[in-house]
């Protein structure tokens, strides 16, 4: 049965709607506004992504937004099992329909939902069994991936299916990469507003030097770390002695997921904290059958063992709330991994309050390396202060405190150097961004979204009809306008025009003779130029004539339906 001929799809909604089959939680407020951003993206655009952190309920979302195409093809993309499975069930619970699945031997045949690991649905005769236009809409899991071969090919196979990539907060490098593949960011909502909304649990940091533990000589390969390099830093016996003993010590009862830099590591690591407490740890890997690997899962889950040692398979999808402590001992400099990696502990637990991160320092030589503070900070000034906070002599601390912490810092400085410059009178410029915006919320537009997209992800440059078109309407085009900021003009444009309301051209004159045109139809604005150049140009357009002509506007404006006049 599909959702549309569902009793439940007309359903007002509790804080949880329950049939005997399935229990369904509300979405929340951001969720619901970001499925609205979704829909609102693809109205102009093929593609969109929507940007949430990890433990904010992506796939909540992403089912929404699926229960509101009650009768359309839809395609969930995913790369790794663990994913699928999540997703399937997910889609069946909130959706009220089973979707087919592709994966291996597995075929989805007719299915209106289907649920695909990318690697099977890449496979050029896996592909050829479905017609371009077998989709109307694909759903893209861990969307940081897309830009990779396999993704794009799935991606181009269907030309007209509208696109949604789903991601928690990426790298810079990251961003212009899916700059390519996606037009737009729908919607954003980070870890730190999850923590003050009280979605997410706090973080405190604990760092804890290990003896031994040296990166000063690994090399940097595409802008982290060496993993071969780091697998021998992190190798040493003495080392992983440490790493052992320290989250033994400061991980108490909390259970513990660690992340290492390869194979034999996360074993070994496991093996030697057996070694000091039998039973405590079991590794796993993507080696491993899929039967074995969610046994071991299983056991963690259900308190079996407190701590699970890995590489490379916890970093993504896996959901188990009362992980309350994360050990890196997978150093990285890249800001996407360690939020990651931290996101599998930020759930809000039963028993405690908080995550602890514990992070392992040693020489870093000249790399930077990430810390919780990078995650939360937003603009670099405030990470780099919190930074300098977290690394202060002491035990625990609380991310959030530094944070703000830093911020007050910050403005405190900000508000002594202002001082300074007005006693010297000095003048800052504004950044080119900056007055684009201001110049275009003059006209009624905020841009203010689509200049940050193209800062981040690197805006395609508009189109040649599209900027011939905005000197036509008399928007002003600025040098290497992008795309979005175009597409969100011209739709502008095109509104004001359906609604009856001046033009761009002719708000611009009348802005000029100090007339806010912003509301005022486009008749009424021809009258008032009419008038201005039937008097003169050099003499200001007297109060009776304005009034006069501005006594027609209520007559002019549309009304609502049923409203009198």
């Amino acid at each position: 049965m599909f959702l549309g001929e569902s009793p439940i799809a007309n359903m007002a909604w509790k804080d949880i709607v329950a049939t005997p089959e399935r229990v369904i939680h509300a979405p929340r407020y951001y969720q619901r506004e970001a499925v609205d951003a979704i829909f609102a993206a693809w109205e102009l655009n093929r593609s969109t992504l929507l940007v949430m952190a990890t433990g904010t309920g992506k796939t909540r979302v992403c089912t929404e937004v699926i229960r509101k195409l009650p009768n359309d093809t839809i395609l969930f993309l995913a790369h790794r099992d663990e994913l699928l499975q999540q997703s399937k069930a997910r889609i069946a619970n909130d959706c009220g329909y089973t979707p087919g699945l592709e994966q291996a031997g597995w075929h989805c045949g007719e299915a209106r939902i289907v649920v695909a690991s990318v690697q099977t649905m890449s496979m050029e005769h896996r592909l050829e069994a479905f017609a371009h236009d077998r989709f109307k809409y694909i759903i893209v899991d861990e969307a940081h991936h897309c830009p990779s071969e396999t993704y794009q090919r799935v991606i181009n196979w269907f030309p007209e299916a509208k696109l949604l990539g789903v991601t928690a907060t990426p790298d810079r490098a990251d961003e212009k990469a899916m700059g390519k593949t996606f037009e737009t960011v729908a919607y954003e909502y980070g870890i730190l507003q999850g923590i003050k909304d009280d979605f997410l649990c706090d973080i405190v940091a604990s760092r804890i030097s290990i003896e031994h533990l040296d990166f000063s000589k690994c090399r940097t390969t595409a802008g982290d770390l060496n993993q071969g390099d780091l697998d021998l830093a992190m190798a040493v016996e003495g080392v992983l002695q440490g790493v052992a003993d320290a989250t033994i010590r400061e991980a108490g009862d909390r259970r513990t997921v660690v992340f290492s830099t390869s194979i034999a590591n996360a074993h070994r690591l496991a093996e030697i904290m057996n070694r000091h407490r039998p039973g405590y740890a079991k590794a796993v890997d993507g080696t491993m059958n899929i039967e074995r690997r969610r046994e071991v899962l299983y056991g963690h889950q259900h308190g079996h063992f407190q701590t699970l040692c890995n590489v490379g398979v916890l970093t993504e999808g896996y959901d188990d709330p009362e992980i309350a402590c994360i050990g890196m001992a997978r150093p990285t400099s890249s800001r996407s991994l360690y939020a990651q990696c931290v996101g599998r502990g930020l759930r809000k637990k039963q028993k405690y309050s908080n995550c602890l991160i514990l992070d392992y320092v040693g020489n870093t030589g000249k790399h930077q390396l990430s810390t919780p503070a990078d995650i939360l900070g937003g603009d670099d000034e405030t990470t780099e202060k919190a930074r300098k906070i977290l690394e202060e002599e002491g035990k625990e601390k609380n991310v959030r405190s530094a944070l703000e912490e830093a911020k007050a810092q910050i403005e405190a400085e900000k508000r002594h150097a202002e001082a300074v410059a007005s006693r010297l009178k000095l003048k800052g410029q504004a950044l080119y961004s900056k007055i684009q915006v201001k110049l275009f919320k003059d006209y009624g537009v905020d841009v203010s979204a689509e200049l940050d997209h193209d800062k981040r992800f690197g805006g395609a440059i508009a189109l040649d009809w599209q900027i011939e078109r905005m000197k036509k309407l008399g928007i002003p085009a600025p040098d290497r306008v992008t795309k979005n900021v175009a597409t969100k003009l011209l739709a502008a444009a095109n509104d004001r025009r359906a609604n009856g309301k001046c033009t761009f051209k002719q708000m611009k004159f009348l802005a000029t003779r100090n007339i806010d045109a912003h509301d005022i139809s486009f008749e009424t604005a021809g009258e008032l130029i009419g008038a201005i150049i039937k008097r003169g140009f050099n003499r200001p357009l007297d109060r009776y004539t304005f009034n006069e002509i501005m006594s027609h506007e209520h007559d002019r404006r549309p009304r609502e339906p049923g409203q009198e006049g």
